[in-house]
């Protein structure tokens, strides 16, 4: 898959989820890990790891980031 959308004001849900863009205007739950080289959008994501090479997003609570 090359893009994948969630729209405002829908609920997807995964078990996995790996693509090449990510946009997340709506709520994106997954049981595992969202793998993607960009996620962009202004909705939540909520799943067991995110990993990315570009992130953009409106903000994020510090307790939200671990290194």
């Amino acid at each position: 898959m090359k893009t994948i959308y969630i729209p405002k004001g829908e609920t997807v849900s995964y078990e996995t989820l790996a693509t090449e863009h990510l946009v997340v205007k709506g709520c994106l739950q997954v049981t595992g890990s969202v793998k993607a080289k960009t996620i962009s959008g202004d909705g939540v994501i909520c799943a067991g790891s995110v990993e990315a090479d570009i992130i953009r997003i409106g903000r994020l609570p510090p307790s939200s980031v671990s290194a």
